[in-house]
């Protein structure tokens, strides 16, 4: 018995792997078949994914370079498709296909990481299936839904439209974030300097995008012909970003890695100040720039906390003595921060009409928002709303002083988002994931001297997270591929250096000298798997039961299956066309119905249509319409069975057609069966077909 569970958890390990591949590679190729994407920009995908299957540590070099300003890089291109997405999608597709040869499999050991990664992706893609499960229930039969589906993630998934999947994107951008991460963590234990080659190249990339940002302000500025005191003004008193659209976001990025950039220019050779020190001044201007007070506030905070922890674990008398200077002066700059923020002039953005609250009202409001927040996750406890449903259900939480300014609007919360959405098992294995990864740098920063690298990642990745709590920049690819990358780089540092003199002797971080100790894979278990496949078990049993819960919800009268979009005759009759397959939902006290029908007697169909009526999946006799003329059918129900919520109405048209093949000059290519109107039941209620 236990070696087949043990066989049965293997299984479905790779079972797993192989399914998230194969969707890697669906969404990755998409781009390539679409004449609005240019040449150029195939070209480098393809690039990329070759690349990262040869060279996975340079495939991941290119994202970290160039995943921040993917978004400029596509309209330079003049590209449609989501640049940071696709990038990041080609580079796990190369690094997967490699992790499958069999060389790589070492990859597949378990690490005190990889089961809570494991774990906690497999709750996200179980909510994504449940998601679209509930969603074919409620638009259309399975095979065209699944042929609608198949054509958004291989062809369209990577352009602007969600076509009513937008759930899909926000359980990818999950499961790419853990993928760069995990990427980092297997690339950095058979490469010694790629942890520092990465470090620079997120610098890199970030000093660009605050270079975007920083010089198409003053360019617009002077371009308007203001003078020198009106430049400064604008750049005091406006909120800046160009490289991503959600100014927040923004500068929760910038917050995460200005820091980081303060931290590598501590450690670094003289040679390598000449590009570090003015970039991180750059940064900092530009995280000034977005007024992103989320992103300022939480990285003063996480300054606050390290100068703190200093104080504790410093032991020579003049260290000590510079930190309680440092702490008892920290307290006044967040005083005056503090009274800037809440009485300062607003800030304000212009080109989209937006002026900024202050700081009251943004507390106020982030407090209403973690209100709707924790009565959507009560709602549903265990497993949340599902992925990607905050914004539509956030209408039915919100205070009503909320909606009057936000209808529907994300958490403003992520980890409360992660809460609602997928339920308290969810957030468990988010906070684990989060808990595991940063270990290894909060230990080497309560080291006696530890790394200032060590020291400006923790606080850019704590600048980050607290922001994370009040807006939501898990939700802006370019920025959270970063955080992800970032995480990735401090799961990987562990305990490095024991004393002062073995820091010293140690050659600098940014030189690609030394190793960082990444967790050592542990011995292998079949525990790992079998946790695995316990709770792969336990959400395919309750996927039905939450679907089936989720339907008794809604109001299923208004759901129609393989209807056409309302039209009008010229007498002023409303109908809408059938496919060759229709279906209504009528309620369950419905004894009687009336179906208006009309057929368009051309083609094939010049003589007669047949038209079959099935109640409740049950044949019945079927109906022909022998002319063109209006035609209402009474069908008498039978009782329903016991503990129904509803009856259903089938039709199949036998020979449906389109009319650009039978009417000479149309070029309408729908597939057409008859004319449908208002449908009555026998109380009188008309149903909206």
């Amino acid at each position: 018995m236990l070696r087949a569970v043990n066989v049965l958890s293997r299984t479905t390990l790779v079972t797993l792997a192989a399914l998230v591949t194969a969707l890697v590679i669906i969404l990755a190729q998409s781009p390539l078949w679409l004449d609005a994407v240019p040449l150029t920009f195939k070209v480098f995908v393809v690039s990329v994914a070759v690349l990262s299957f040869f060279r996975p540590q340079d495939g991941l070099l290119v994202v970290a370079g160039l995943s921040a300003i993917g978004l400029v890089a596509g309209r330079l291109i003049d590209s449609v498709a989501r640049g940071s997405e696709t990038l990041v999608l080609a580079f796990l597709v190369g690094w997967f296909l490699s992790v499958w040869r069999p060389r790589d499999r070492r990859q597949w050991s378990f690490t005190s990481l990889h089961l809570p990664v494991v774990l906690f992706g497999l709750v996200v893609l179980a909510s994504l299936v449940e998601q679209l499960w509930f969603l074919q229930i409620q638009t259309s039969f399975p095979k065209p839904f699944l042929e609608d589906l198949w054509r958004y993630v291989s062809r369209d998934y990577l352009l602007g439209p969600m076509m009513g999947f937008s759930m899909m994107r926000h359980a990818l951008l999950l499961i790419e974030g853990l993928g760069l991460m995990m990427a980092v963590i297997a690339i950095s234990r058979t490469n010694d300097a790629f942890v520092p080659r990465l470090v620079r190249m997120t610098l890199a990339g970030a000093m660009g995008a605050a270079l975007i940002n920083v010089v198409y302000a003053i360019g617009e500025v002077i371009g308007s012909g203001a003078s020198s005191n009106e430049l400064v003004n604008a750049l005091l008193h406006r909120r800046w970003s160009v490289h991503i659209g959600d100014i927040n976001a923004a500068g929760s990025y910038f917050a995460m890695v200005l820091p980081l950039a303060i931290g590598a220019a501590s450690t670094c050779r003289a040679r390598q100040w000449i590009w570090l020190l003015p970039g991180g001044v750059l940064i900092g201007l530009a995280l000034w720039m977005t007024g992103a007070r989320a992103a300022q506030v939480g990285l003063l905070v996480v300054l606050l906390l390290l100068v703190t922890s200093r104080i504790v674990f410093t032991r020579s008398r003049r260290e000590r003595s510079l930190m309680i200077w440092a702490a008892a002066l920290a307290p006044a700059a967040a005083i005056v921060m503090a009274l800037w923020l809440s009485g300062g002039p607003a800030r304000v953005m212009p080109e989209r009409g937006l002026v900024q609250m202050t700081a009251t009202e943004a507390v106020k409001d982030r407090l209403l928002f973690t209100q709707g927040s924790l009565g959507m996750w009560a709602s549903r406890p265990a497993f949340g709303v599902g992925i990607g449903q905050y914004y539509l259900w956030s209408a039915h939480y919100f205070p009503p002083a909320l909606l009057q300014v936000h209808p529907r609007e994300n958490a403003h919360n992520f980890v409360l988002q992660v809460a609602a959405e997928l339920g308290a098992v969810g957030l468990v294995l988010f906070l684990w994931v989060l808990g595991v990864a940063a270990r290894p740098l909060g230990m080497a920063v309560r080291h006696v001297s530890p790394d200032p690298l060590q020291l400006g990642l923790a606080a850019g990745l704590g600048a980050f997270m607290i922001s994370a709590l009040g807006g939501q920049p898990f939700l802006v690819p370019p920025v959270v591929y970063s955080f992800w990358l970032l995480l990735g780089v401090a799961a990987t540092f562990g305990h490095m250096g024991t004393s002062r003199a073995s820091a010293q002797r140690r050659p600098t971080v940014l030189t690609g000298a030394d190793r960082p100790i990444t967790p050592a894979p542990r011995a292998v278990s079949s525990r790992p798997r079998v946790l695995v496949l316990g709770l792969t078990v336990v959400l395919g049993a309750s996927m039905s039961t939450r679907v089936a819960r989720e339907v008794d919800q809604i109001d299923v009268t208004r759901v129609t299956y393989g209807l056409h979009q309302w039209e009008t005759e010229s007498d002023g009759t409303r109908f809408r066309w059938t496919g060759g397959r229709a279906k209504l939902f009528l309620p369950a006290t419905a004894s009687r119905v009336d179906l208006p029908l009309r057929a368009m007697l051309v083609g094939d169909n010049r003589d007669a249509i047949t038209v079959e009526i099935s109640i409740d999946d049950r044949r019945s006799l079927p109906l022909q319409l022998l002319d063109g003329n209006w035609r209402v059918q009474r069908v008498r129900l039978p009782p329903p069975r016991s503990g129904v919520r509803y009856r259903t109405v089938a039709l199949r048209v036998e020979r449906p057609w389109r009319p650009s093949e039978a009417i000479p000059g149309s070029t309408d290519t729908r597939e057409l069966g008859v004319k449908l109107g208002e449908v009555e039941v026998a109380s009188g209620l008309t149903i909206v077909p």
